[in-house]
């Protein structure tokens, strides 16, 4: 009972997390598509990589001792630590055609940083004329002038704020075998709800090199060498309406949605080799190893999205329009890593801890039964 309470409210926090933030992630988009791709793909950059080469972060099994018990069930969690550099984002480092960030105020929050979001500007520009008898609503923010005659720009909109939790955690379930000289684990997580779905999958084969290296049969110390594979899907609704952008003039256009098909999909698959030394004393194991995590990413932003620009009529007026599936794009992102770890084992359950060296480390914890 109290191990699916524990697991229950780490579903209730990564539901927390990605909910609250993810569906925002494409009112990033309503500047344009091109831009809007560049400041999803910044936006979402510490969360491809954690989840890409941090899903084997709590990985370990010990090796077959010969007392009989094969079978192990455990509650893993990685909490994932993400690096100060990759909670925030300089806007006017991405390349942006159409869209600028307020001078000297140019750094926006990734998904894990801060909650504080910045004002964002259409480079367009249209003339201000609210100073003038008979002029256009007028007022606005200032952004250039053409001819001694102060403009605005023709629209702005808020970044995103981040989650203001700079860590990620991801638990699962893991079930083992232990072979004569290797473990075979298989992890699992499965979660759904209307608006939010997570399913991952893992699967590992960890070899006992000790007797092909010579060492007695009986040494405390065990040396293996992992491979492994690593699946996760994440699928989040999203809501962006014709809303949430300033225009200090008439606004045109022919957007009519339905705006409510609008999700974010997301596919990570991750390969991991590693190699371990551990060293066991009565209850205690104690190990360390380096290893190599490859991942990739792939990305989409699918459903009807309205999208706001400067009239192409050239009048001083903002159009709108109806953008479909703006988003499919595929990233990697790969890793070299050192961990250290203990176990403790009394009778039939363990509890083991251990720490990653690299970036997107962290803390790993399993809670487990042996039978």
């Amino acid at each position: 009972m109290i191990r699916k309470i524990i697991f229950f409210v780490f579903l209730l926090q990564i539901n927390n997390l990605f909910s609250q933030n993810l569906v925002n992630t494409g009112k990033l988009l309503q500047g344009g598509v091109d831009d809007g791709v560049k400041m999803v793909n910044a936006y979402i950059t510490p969360l491809n990589r954690s989840i890409m080469v941090g899903m084997n972060n709590s990985n370990y099994n010990t090796l077959y001792t010969g007392d009989g018990k094969r079978f192990s069930v455990s509650l893993n969690s990685s909490l994932i630590s993400i690096p100060t550099a990759d909670q925030t984002f300089d806007i006017n480092s991405l390349g942006l055609e159409n869209i600028s960030a307020e001078p000297g105020n140019s750094i926006a929050q990734t998904v894990f940083g801060d909650s504080t979001t910045i004002t964002l500007y259409s480079r367009d520009s249209i003339p201000d004329t609210s100073g003038f008898p008979g002029g256009g609503t007028g007022g606005g923010l200032p952004f250039k002038s053409i001819n001694q005659i102060d403009s605005v720009a023709s629209f702005t909109f808020n970044s995103i704020s981040g989650s203001d939790i700079h860590m990620m955690l991801l638990p699962y379930l893991s079930v083992s075998y232990k072979f004569d000289y290797a473990n075979l684990s298989v992890d699992l997580l499965p979660f759904s709800s209307s608006d939010y779905t997570v399913f991952s999958a893992g699967i590992n084969w960890q070899q006992d090199l000790t007797k092909l290296l010579s060492f007695k049969e009986k040494s405390p110390f065990k040396i293996s060498a992992t491979v492994g594979y690593y699946y996760y899907y994440l699928r989040s609704a999203l809501e962006v309406r014709p809303e949430g952008v300033t225009i200090p003039y008439t606004l045109s256009g022919e957007a009519v949605g339905p705006y409510d098909n609008q999700e974010l999909k997301m596919n990570f698959s991750s390969v991991y080799f590693g190699a371990d030394v551990a060293y066991s004393v009565k209850h205690f194991t104690f190990w360390a190893g380096l290893g190599y995590n490859m991942g990739f990413s792939n990305i989409k932003i699918l459903g009807i999205y309205p999208i706001y620009g400067s009239d192409p009529t050239g009048n001083a007026s903002v159009s709108l329009t109806d953008i479909k599936d703006p988003m499919d794009e595929s990233d990697s992102y790969s890793r070299f890593k050192g961990h250290l770890g203990i176990r403790f084992d009394l009778n039939r359950y363990y509890l083991q801890a251990n720490y990653t060296l690299a970036n997107y480390g962290g803390i790993g914890i399993a809670l487990g039964v042996r039978f």
